[in-house]
């Protein structure tokens, strides 16, 4: 044994303690290290559990919200009662733009018996193609059987992109029978699986589809077998499961869970997954430590489904503790100490071997690498391409044998000198700018540049130019490999000028000229065909172009006969085909084709080679011609065609009837055989028309014809010049037209103009007329001018109660009358309806006009019978006097006007002279009604709130919203003021709904904020009430706000109640349906009646402030107050006071048991943000 094997036997001997030492300590390292680890997981596993509870709610309750709003819309229904379509979309299309809701869709019942009526409207409202239907078994649409009844979709949202669905009866699959029937007895939603093409094409198959059922009347029924004989259809509601799942994990707070949806019964049936990081693969792999998994069934409209929450990677690595790496940290920081201390031992001798290792392959190494360096070099040496390597600044290292024969330079007079000598400088510095910045960027250049051999010749060279990097992967150098081009950029050069000479020449081409491939594929179109077809065409295929082609008859053409499919599978010539091509604008183009079969090369197929001309205008002409014959005979006017000479060619068979001559009878005479003057020399005529036809080519004009009976008759005559190129006349053309018929009406329109139709009095027109000249004449005489305008009163009743007819005929006696009472020189008109104007002329003073006015109440104070009719009535008179009122019609008209409108204000049968006054209060009340069409959109009204209190518990539990308008012509506007120009003008609708919305927005705003819902209180009026869209107002009002309907509170008057009970009796039995409440305004000022109060169920009467204002002084108040309350409990409604000021009221009316008050004494009205802070001041007050 040598010395060296001796001194290294301790060494070995330490091996084993000091592997046994850190043996130890890497087992008692592990062991604590998985105990930490198995309390984090613990701990990790009860938050993932809590957090994926909270996920799965969060997605159930997602689920719940569409059903919530499919109750809704189902109590809609109920309440709507009958729904047509544009009711329909506004009922749900709010509600299609939550998530996931995809479609909804109303299927009514149809018994056996309605099925042919039902049809017939489905035409009507979606089109001839509407049936009842079935789906086959190939998925197919057939008629649907005949069965007892049905349920077919006849409304769907989707209707508006696709009706393939519409007609299907919901029933006819057995599959449906169960749930259909379930969903009925029990009033609840069920899933029903319908084939929907377009629905499932556009959302695939995670699709479920609800039906609930809708029944007759206001109250659900509450046996089963109510509900089966009172189901008035099915209530369709889609859904796209998978839009709900992900947009509740959207929306969801806890990250990077990965959640999965399936089928409770069938765990395979993956219906949608969400995963948290796109660039995560999903969740733990099932042998992962850390994959948690959570499961929770829920039920949706009897169909249990499973979701599954998962942890990502990126969950458990977010949320998982870190303290367990300490423990390995310190003991594998002890264990490598000691193995250190080992390594320093045994060092020394593995130093020793390594370094001979290392020596003996670096020998090993170089003799390698000399041997393929001396290879490289010789396939360098010997490359065919130029070589060239460079330093990083340009200079040439290296170059090979093959530039030295194609530059001309020697190796010596290379080596050394920038690579720069070579560039001749004939392309931009840009070019070499942008070739320097790409290898200086470390990438590799590829190109085409020329070079300058050492004689001074340049030519083009293909090069590669690429950086060169050393074992650190830095550049060092760059090799240039340049390939000589200059022969293929010779013949790439011919190939351009050859191509471009045969592109100019096809380019020139009138006709479109096209080459196309045995493929079909066009190869080569010039300018003509481009610009004709209007596309690009090249490497396309004419069915490409969605363009119809058609043949010359207009029918479609089969694309195998087309003359160029024609050609590529016979190998014929086409001539002279006519094709019509008809593009997406339904525009028609014609082209006459020509086709030849051409050979490609070595393809055995052959292509073809197309001409067409564009023939559209030639086309066209040819169909105008044709027209214009046709409409010359059967043309409804004379017409002759005559030589430059004027002798008759033609005569069309108008004119033979007309006239009664044969076409064969003036062949060749002159149209002299026609008078042309009803008087007078008929030469005169003929020569000016002829000196007409002679300067302008046209003359026209009447004429006195003759037939050929001898009977003459006024005609029009129209003569035109047909000229050759040179102007010359070639033809004339004659049309005769009979206006026999024309002059007549033209008699009876004058007289119709001027006067009215029924009664024969002067109109209008007329009146203004006779008008200026009583003014002229007055001003002469200086006298005066009475314009009296009067309004027959009741005549709208008796005209709509006993029929038009009758209400003619009253009209004609009231003008009998009315020629009694005043002059012949005097003049009566009608402006239309009920209204009559008389111009009095030649009037003294005012006396004289009022005993006009007075004989007239006379006259028609006595009853007019017609028939078995005895009617009374009377006028309403405003009188306007020239040149007091006014010095023109319309001015004095319209004062008149507004004097008739002050005497019907006064109880009709009466008259009044115009006063200034009037004309102030309707100057007033126009401006209000104009500012208030813009108010509204000037967004100029608010709504202020008076709290409302219960007596008894001293809490506030509602409001009445007021309105109020502040104008910025009239400052704040009492409601007073302007609540009557609304009601009048019609304007109270718009304003009222807008009042709806805002009040029923803002009791939703305040529950929002966290105030206990209360009852916000509306007053309607009665122009409100009497539109048939006030109860679909009230519903947009309550859907759009979302609030229930059970805090919204009308206010109606005493007068509605009573006018048109049964209409009204309907309208509120709609809106309680809603459950809305409704309460009588302004109680025991009106008509008050305990009969109104039975019928329409109210549940309020609200007591007008005049009673409560003087309650405690005047004794008979305090009575009638008391018995209103009395009254109102007996008929358990409730009672509200309004217009209390005091405390002392307050405690009066606490006595006589009144439920509720209202009044400055509690509370002002006051702006929502006031309300609220006094409404939260309240509440702080009661409960400390």
């Amino acid at each position: 044994m040598t010395s060296a094997a001796v001194s290294q036997s301790p060494k070995r001997r330490l091996w084993p303690i000091l592997v046994a030492v850190g043996l130890l300590g890497l087992i008692s390292t592990a062991w604590v290290t998985r105990e930490i680890a198995s309390v984090n997981k613990q701990h990790l596993e009860q938050e993932f559990v809590h957090v994926a509870r909270a996920r799965a709610d969060e997605i159930a309750a997602a689920y719940a919200r569409p059903l919530k709003q499919f109750f809704i819309i189902q109590r809609l229904f109920h309440a709507a009662g009958e729904v047509d379509w544009p009711l329909f979309r506004e009922f749900v299309a709010p509600v299609v733009k939550q998530d996931g809701v995809v479609d909804y869709g109303w299927a009514p019942l149809v018994v056996a018996s309605e099925r042919e009526s039902f049809e017939r409207a489905g035409r009507a409202l979606w089109g001839e193609s509407f049936a009842l239907r079935e789906m086959g078994a190939d998925g197919d649409p057939l008629p649907a059987l005949m069965r007892e009844r049905y349920f077919p979709l006849f409304f769907s949202l989707a209707a508006d992109r696709d009706r393939s669905a519409l007609g299907l009866d919901l029933l006819a699959p057995t599959r449906h029978l169960a749930p259909i029937s379930m969903a009925i007895d029990s009033n609840a939603p069920a899933a029903i699986a319908l084939a929907h093409t377009l629905l499932e094409t556009e959302h695939g198959g995670n699709l479920m589809f609800l039906v609930t059922p809708v029944y007759r009347g206001s109250v659900l029924p509450e046996s089963r077998s109510a509900r089966r004989q009172t189901v008035r259809g099915l209530l369709l509601m889609t859904l796209n499961l998978t839009d709900i799942f992900d947009a509740a994990n959207r929306a969801a707070s806890e990250a990077g869970l990965a959640t999965s949806l399936f089928d409770y019964h069938d765990a395979s049936n993956l219906i949608a997954r969400w995963h948290p990081y796109a660039s995560d693969s999903g969740t733990a792999e099932a042998g992962d430590a850390q994959a948690f998994v959570y499961k929770q069934n829920f039920e949706l409209a009897g169909r249990r489904l499973l979701i599954r929450v998962e942890a990502s990677p990126e969950w458990v690595r977010r949320n998982e503790t870190k303290n367990e790496v300490l423990v390995p940290l310190v003991g594998l920081l002890l264990t490598l100490a000691l193995l250190i201390y080992l390594r320093r031992l045994l060092g020394r001798s593995a130093l020793v071997d390594t370094l001979e290792a290392t020596h003996a392959i670096d020998q090993a190494q170089r003799r390698a690498a000399e041997a393929w360096a001396g290879k490289l070099s010789l396939v360098v040496e010997q490359n065919p391409s130029t070589i060239i390597i460079t330093d990083l600044d340009g200079r040439i290292e290296y170059v090979n044998d093959r530039f030295v024969e194609t530059t001309g330079y020697a190796r010596a007079d290379a080596l050394g000198q920038n690579v720069d000598m070579l560039n001749p400088r004939t392309l931009p510095e840009s070019f070499f700018d942008q070739l320097r910045e790409t290898i200086a960027s470390g990438q590799s250049w590829k190109g085409d540049l020329q070079t300058r051999r050492r004689d001074g010749t340049v030519y083009w060279e293909r090069a590669l130019i690429a950086p060169i990097r050393d074992a650190e992967g830095k550049v060092t150098n760059y090799v240039s490999i340049k390939e000589d081009i200059a022969a293929l950029r010779e013949v790439m050069t011919r190939l351009q000028e050859s191509e471009s000479r045969f592109r100019s020449a096809m380019g020139v081409m009138l006709e479109g000229l096209v080459i196309i491939s045995p493929d079909g594929d066009y190869l080569f179109v010039n300018r003509s065909a481009q610009e004709s077809i209007g596309a690009d065409l090249l490497g396309r295929r004419i069915t490409d172009l969605g363009t119809e082609i058609l043949r010359e008859d207009g029918s479609p053409c089969p694309p195998e006969e087309y003359p160029s499919r024609r050609t590529l599978r016979d190998g014929c010539e086409i001539r002279d085909a006519v094709i019509g091509f008809r593009a997406q604008d339904g525009k028609v183009h014609w082209a006459e084709i020509n086709t030849a079969p051409l050979h490609m090369g070595d393809d055995p197929r052959w292509g073809v080679v197309l001409t067409f001309s564009d023939v559209t205008e030639r086309r066209r002409t040819e169909e105008q011609l044709r027209l214009a014959f046709e409409a010359i005979r059967h043309s409804g006017e004379g017409i002759l065609v005559t030589d430059a000479e004027h002798r008759i060619l033609s005569a069309n068979p108008a004119y033979e009837a007309m006239t009664g001559y044969r076409t064969d009878e003036i062949i060749g005479a002159e149209p002299s055989v026609i008078s042309l003057a009803e008087s007078g020399p008929e030469h005169d005529v003929a020569l000016a028309m002829r000196e007409a036809l002679a300067t302008t080519g046209y003359w026209q004009g009447e004429v006195w014809n003759r037939r050929r009976s001898g009977e003459g008759y006024p005609g029009w005559l129209g003569v035109s010049a047909v000229q050759e190129a040179d102007n010359r006349p070639m033809y004339y053309i004659y049309i005769f037209s009979d206006i026999t018929e024309r002059k007549e009406a033209q008699k009876r329109i004058e007289y119709l103009a001027h006067h009215d139709a029924l009664t024969g009095l002067p109109n209008r027109l007329l009146l203004c007329d006779r008008v200026a000249q009583a003014q002229a004449q007055a001003h002469r005489m200086q006298s005066r001018v009475a314009l009296m305008f009067l309004d027959l009163d009741r005549f709208k009743t008796i005209n709509d109660s006993l029929g038009h007819p009758v209400g003619d005929a009253l009209l004609k006696e009231v003008v009998e009358r009315l020629k009694g009472c005043v002059r012949e020189s005097d003049t009566i008109s009608r402006q239309g309806g009920d209204e009559f104007i008389i111009l009095l002329n030649d009037v003294r003073d005012g006396e004289a006009i009022a005993r006009v006015a007075d004989k007239i109440h006379q006259r028609m104070a006595d009853p007019i019978v017609l028939g078995s009719h005895t009617l009374n009535t009377s006028f309403s008179i405003g009188i306007a006097i020239y040149p007091d009122d006014g010095d023109d019609f319309d001015t004095l008209l319209q004062k008149a006007d507004t004097a008739m409108y002050h005497a019907k204000e006064a109880g009709r049968n009466s008259h009044r002279f115009f006063t200034e006054q009037m004309n102030q209060r309707v100057v007033e009340h126009l401006s209000l009604e104009t500012n208030l069409r813009r108010a509204l959109d000037n967004k100029e009204f608010v709504l202020h709130y008076q709290p409302q209190m219960d007596l008894g518990e001293g809490r506030i539990i509602g409001v009445e919203a007021l309105i109020r308008w502040n104008s910025p012509e009239h400052g704040l506007v009492s409601p007073a003021r302007f609540i009557p120009v609304a009601e009048d003008s019609g304007l109270i609708v718009p304003i009222g709904a807008w009042v709806l919305n805002e009040a029923c927005r803002q009791a939703r705003a305040w529950q929002d904020a966290g105030l206990p819902p209360m009852v916000v209180a509306v007053n309607l009026s009665a122009v409100q009430f009497k539109r048939p869209e006030l109860v679909n107002t009230v519903i947009n009002a309550l859907v759009l706000s979302d609030l229930d309907s059970q805090w919204l509170e009308l206010e109606l008057t005493e007068s509605i109640l009573i006018q048109d009970a049964e209409a009204t009796l309907d309208t509120v039995k709609r809106l309680k349906s809603l459950g809305i409440k409704l309460s009588v305004d302004d109680f025991g000022t009106g008509y008050s009646s305990l009969t109104y109060l039975k019928r329409f169920a109210v549940d309020k009467l609200k007591i007008d402030q005049s009673f409560v204002r003087d309650l405690v002084t005047d004794p008979d108040d305090a009575a009638i107050v008391r018995a209103i309350i009395q009254m109102a409990h007996s008929l358990k409604l409730k009672t509200i006071a309004e217009g209390v000021e005091t405390e002392e009221l307050a405690n009066l009316l606490r006595i006589f048991h009144c439920d509720e008050i209202q009044g400055y004494w509690l509370a002002r009205p006051m702006s929502a943000e006031q309300m609220e802070v006094f409404l939260r001041e309240r509440a702080s007050g009661l409960s400390g």
